[in-house]
């Protein structure tokens, strides 16, 4: 049962029996532990000054000193700020500076492999930075618990900036305790469940899991990013040999998974407790979901664990979701109906070629959350009609969080999303992001249908593909990545152009690894924009 605040979740940690576990060290934090790690950072933290309101940052990897560094500013009554992990480097404090100067943090906590520079980090900043382990533990909870209110901001994180720059999202204590309370219970969630997650812990998407498992005192197997990406199949054996009933991930995650059961060597895994499958964070491809199901048959997957799910950083919570779906709705449309304000035309569901796209169902609103489509004008339009997504529930945020403008007060109504879609039959189908519409010759394409194709294309390596819109030459742009770029290029460009009806197709073939992504994975197309906008000065 959720609460009414992460102070007091921390408080009932003392009590809980499951813990943390770190399989690339083998270390396990038990839940019970962390409430005096806790305090005795959050003593050292009010030392230097910290303050009810204040928001803290935190820099550190998966490792018992992350959780400890968390809730030790909860403790001392702050929020907390999950920096974006970079890669160690002498620039590190050059780099996360504009973030902090943004935001208005004042007091950073380190710990893990970054607990070496606290001393370098504290003397460019001019703050003070302190390192978790340092911090013995406090038997008694500091008097600034006690007076951490529900309507206080608990929690800062960042947008993708996958079409922009990242803004930082306030999340209060009784958004963040009201959205776990609807996962609870529409996800039938309990102690015996087990969360194995590889999500970054600066993501939304990555420290909601960790909170969502917290306060259900389920057990949580924590991987880091990289190893994920390094040895997926290693990940996949551990969510056998953990029993793990929840794994969370974007579409790219999954489809990773796919390709390393399909490849796969050794002893099978056993997955047959697995009853959940997260899928948010970028849109779901069908093809994704499918290929997920059937290449994970074979190590006893149910058919039903892919649970398509909707959400963003602006939410505690998801904002759609399917939690145990007896099947996928997937319908196919044209692409051309998918205009503002129009009628979305539909064809038979098995329906392929140029001019249909197929997209599959989020679900409808996740628990209190409730949503709505509208026109550019914002007037709300019927069901099967194409528009803006717009939603509010209670795990919404306070605001956005800049030096000028810290804390919006007021209640917030519907919440402008950036994604487009209609809802059919109750449920949400989402097209993709407006600012990522691509207009050439007076049509719209989306980004992600663009990048679909191309993706598919052999060659192309892993289906790397990313699509913008150069306006001066009234072009679509893709960028693939390919390791045998001969001829992927005019492929790409021919697969396009077939399925999309459009000549007006520029390609530009780049080696592995060479695309810019943000740190939940999606392309980062603003870049590319910038990249392309520095090419023809």
């Amino acid at each position: 049962m959720a609460s009414g605040t992460l102070a007091e979740l921390l408080e009932r940690l003392a009590g809980y029996r499951n813990g943390v576990h770190f399989p690339e060290s083998g270390e396990v934090l038990e839940y019970q532990r962390i409430p005096e790690l806790a305090y005795g950072l959050a003593n050292d933290l009010l030392i230097e000054g910290v303050t009810g309101g204040d928001i803290v940052g935190i820099l550190a990897p998966a490792c018992p000193g992350f959780f400890q560094a968390y809730f030790g500013a909860i403790a001392a009554g702050a929020g907390t700020c999950v920096l974006p992990v970079p890669s160690l480097g002498a620039d590190l404090a050059e780099r996360l500076a504009p973030m902090l100067e943004a935001t208005g943090i004042r007091h950073v906590v380190v710990a893990g492999a970054f607990g070496g520079f606290a001393p370098a980090l504290s003397e460019a900043w001019g703050i003070p930075v302190l390192r978790a382990e340092d911090s013995p533990p406090g038997p008694t909870p500091p008097a600034a618990l006690a007076g951490v209110d529900a309507d206080q901001v608990a929690m800062m994180t960042f947008t993708s900036g996958s079409v922009g720059r990242p803004k930082g999202v306030q999340l209060t204590h009784d958004a963040i305790c009201e959205a776990n309370r609807d996962v609870a219970e529409v996800c039938g969630l309990s102690a015996s469940d087990v969360f194995c997650s590889w999500l970054p812990l600066s993501h939304d998407f990555g420290i909601n899991t960790v909170l969502i498992a917290m306060f259900n005192d389920a057990a949580l197997h924590q991987f880091n990013p990289v190893q994920f990406i390094r040895d997926t199949q290693g990940f996949l054996r551990h969510v056998g040999e953990s029993g793990a009933t929840v794994v969370p991930g974007p579409n790219f995650g999954f489809e990773r998974m796919a390709a390393a059961a399909a490849n796969w060597t050794g002893p099978q895994p056993d997955l047959s407790r697995w009853r959940m499958a997260w899928s948010g964070g970028e849109v779901v491809q069908p093809v994704t979901v499918t290929r997920f199901r059937d290449s994970l048959a074979r190590f006893g997957l149910a058919p039903t664990v892919m649970s398509p799910a909707y959400g963003m950083a602006e939410f505690a919570g998801p904002i759609c979701g399917i939690p145990e779906p007896e099947r996928w709705n997937v319908v196919a449309v044209r692409r051309d109906s998918l205009v503002d304000g129009g009628a979305v035309e539909f064809e038979p569901a098995d329906a392929t070629g140029s001019g249909i796209r197929q997209i599959i169902s989020s679900g409808p609103g996740f628990g209190r959350t409730r949503i709505r489509i509208v026109d550019r004008s914002g007037n709300p339009l019927p069901d099967r009609h194409f528009g803006e997504i717009e939603a509010r529930g209670p795990g919404q945020m306070s605001g956005y969080r800049t030096v000028a403008q810290p804390l919006p007060g007021g209640e917030l109504g519907w919440f402008a999303t950036g994604d487009t879609g209609f809802v059919y039959g109750g449920e949400l189908y989402i097209a993709g992001r407006r600012k990522e519409m691509i207009i050439v010759a007076g049509r719209n394409f989306h980004a992600e249908d663009v990048e679909q194709i191309a993706g598919a294309v052999p060659g192309v390596y892993k289906g790397h593909a990313a699509a913008i819109a150069d306006t001066l030459g009234e072009r679509i742009v893709v960028f693939a990545e390919s390791v045998a770029p001969d001829g992927v290029g005019e492929q790409v460009r021919a697969a396009v152009a077939e399925h999309l009806g459009l000549a007006r197709v520029d390609v530009r073939v780049v080696g592995r690894g060479e695309l810019p992504r943000t740190t939940s994975g999606k392309w980062r197309r603003q870049e590319l924009r910038e990249r392309l906008a520095g090419e023809a000065r």
